[in-house]
């Protein structure tokens, strides 16, 4: 393998790496979250799972965004955890419709948690980034 091509092959395993430890951090957290918020009824092999499905859709929208944000030097830990907050808050909101009051409530009681979880993804994926 040429030395061009094998640099560029570890660089990209260091970032599908970094970015597959910052979905399962966020994911983990998150299923941990509501696993401890709703009991024993919901199998928490099954909550993981969801979402890691819910942080893959999260990191495919968030990665375009986040080289818009290293193009304008913007690509710190702060930048990294806002822009999950932010991905994490209206991917929730646009994919979890309230249709009444009592869902409206427990939408507004869970967004800061999941959101914070979403933040700790892409907060983790930049540590990991950083160290590789």
């Amino acid at each position: 393998m040429p030395l061009e091509t094998a640099r560029i092959a570890g660089a990209l395993w260091r970032i599908l790496l970094a970015l597959a430890v910052g979905v399962a951090c966020g994911a983990l957290l998150a299923a941990t979250y509501v696993y401890s918020a709703f009991g024993g009824l919901l199998i928490f092999g099954g909550l993981l799972v969801v979402m890691l499905f819910y942080g893959a859709a999260i990191a495919a929208i968030c990665v375009p965004v986040w080289l818009i944000l290293c193009k304008f030097d913007c690509d710190s830990a702060v930048g990294a955890a806002t822009l999950g907050f932010v991905a994490t808050a209206i991917f929730l909101l646009l994919t979890n419709p309230t249709t009444d009051d009592l869902r409206t409530h427990l939408m507004t009681n869970s967004i800061l948690p999941y959101a914070l979880c979403g933040a700790a993804g892409p907060l983790t994926t930049w540590g990991i980034s950083r160290k590789l």
